[in-house]
């Protein structure tokens, strides 16, 4: 026998079962979800496959055949086994974020950790993001104590979105290290159950234009993708910011609604000088906030290192009334 392939996973609700030939005039073929064949699937051919249908996902499955003809039946096969349901899928992921980035190290900021402000439960659920597929997701042990390039910066968002239809099917709460590698909560090299579909991947955070990859990926390969490179293929026109060679995350967007704006209704600065106190514009408030565009656990209006002056940078500086939005389908 040599498919499906002896203790694979990731099999999807109808598998085809092949064989090697079996010099007989009948095949037997029995399949079950414990290793007794205590009560089995039937199926009975004369070939070397066969397609087993209304399968159950997440079941494991117990397969074996045997042939018979006039000189009578023969044994049974070694028993192989396959698994129903999505694989899990390793994924090497990178991006930065504009906010905290250092033009000269090419490193992100940890001042949310250094501060202790990152929050120790995703903070997606809350700002009223759906489809976490780990909603709810919680700092692992000893992460946040990191220090150095692999420090945390902030929490992150990975969606699957459908390959052809760009439809979001699933996101994923994660950490983002200083150096730009991404990585499951409990700091563990992510790996995930991928929908069974082909899918294209985006990247999200809660005060940056979110941005995604063209490229299609299969969810039963392992997976590399970096966001901060300048050759790879993004959805829409300057999706992300190019600084020093890379490519990051543009920052500003304080309201959360995928867009920049520094004058107008609904603009990411007036939210910047509420925050603050809305009368005297020197104030500071410390906490993790949308309105902390740069991510150092500190809301400025005016002054060295103030939040309010990278959103009219980002949308181009010169026309305050320009806005830029995230190229996201």
């Amino acid at each position: 026998m040599y498919l499906p392939t002896n203790g694979s996973s990731g099999q999807g609700t109808s598998v085809f079962l092949q064989w090697t030939f079996i010099p007989a005039t009948a095949i037997e073929v029995q399949v079950s979800t414990d290793a007794l064949f205590m009560n089995p699937i039937i199926i009975n051919t004369q070939g070397q496959f066969v397609t087993v249908n209304g399968l159950t996902n997440g079941q494991t499955y117990h397969w074996r055949v045997r042939g018979s003809n006039i000189g009578g039946t023969g044994p049974w096969s070694d028993v192989w086994t396959f698994s129903v349901g999505p694989a899990f899928t390793s994924i090497t992921l990178r991006m930065l974020l504009h906010g905290p980035l250092n033009t000269g190290t090419l490193l992100m900021s940890d001042g949310l950790r250094a501060a202790g402000l990152v929050p120790a439960m995703e903070p997606y659920t809350a700002l009223g993001w759906t489809q976490l597929a780990n909603a709810g997701a919680t700092v692992g042990g000893g992460v946040l104590a990191t220090s150095g390039n692999n420090a945390v910066v902030d929490w992150v968002l990975l969606e699957g979105r459908h390959a052809t239809t760009n439809a979001v099917l699933t996101r994923w709460a994660l950490l983002l290290q200083r150096d730009g590698d991404v990585m499951m909560p409990s700091g563990a090299a992510l790996s995930f159950a991928l929908p069974a579909i082909q899918m294209k991947l985006a990247v999200r955070h809660r005060n940056h234009l979110g941005a995604m990859c063209t490229t299609v990926f299969n969810s039963n390969a392992s997976i590399t993708l970096d966001f901060s490179l300048i050759t790879t293929p993004m959805y829409g026109t300057d999706a992300t910011a190019a600084v020093a060679g890379v490519r990051a995350l543009w920052s500003g967007d304080a309201t959360g609604n995928g867009e920049l704006k520094y004058i107008g209704g609904g603009n990411d600065r007036d939210p910047i000088l509420v925050a603050i106190g809305g009368s005297t514009p020197t104030n500071t408030v410390n906490g993790y906030r949308l309105e902390d565009v740069n991510l150092d656990g500190v809301v400025k209006y005016t002054g060295a290192n103030n939040d309010r002056d990278p959103i009219l940078t980002n949308i181009g500086g010169s026309t305050p009334t320009a806005v830029r939005l995230a190229q996201l389908p």
